[in-house]
């Protein structure tokens, strides 16, 4: 039995494309370790599908950005963890 995703839909976008590759993609996002609050803030940023590529980008950035950071201030775990959670966010 199919599940029609309009029924289980926890993340909504006015664009349907958007909203189309959000009820097929959130899932296995999460499944990749991507964190429900990059997904949620990303798609706050988005207007249309064009921006997804940009702002999926920005949210990867700014990973690697306090993993640098980190990284100058010696917290190594930390470092890791965000350029971990940067590497994700720029595969997917």
């Amino acid at each position: 039995m199919r599940v029609d995703p309009a029924l289980t839909r926890t993340i909504h976008h006015a664009d349907p494309v958007v909203q189309e590759v959000l009820d097929i993609w959130a899932a296995r996002l999460l499944q990749g370790q991507i964190p429900l609050g990059d997904i949620t803030s990303t798609v706050a940023r988005i207007e249309k599908w064009t921006d997804w590529g940009p702002e999926w980008m920005e949210t990867a950035r700014v990973h690697e950005e306090m993993g640098e950071q980190a990284l100058e201030e010696g917290r190594n775990i930390s470092a890791v963890g965000s350029f971990l959670a940067a590497s994700r966010s720029y595969h997917l």
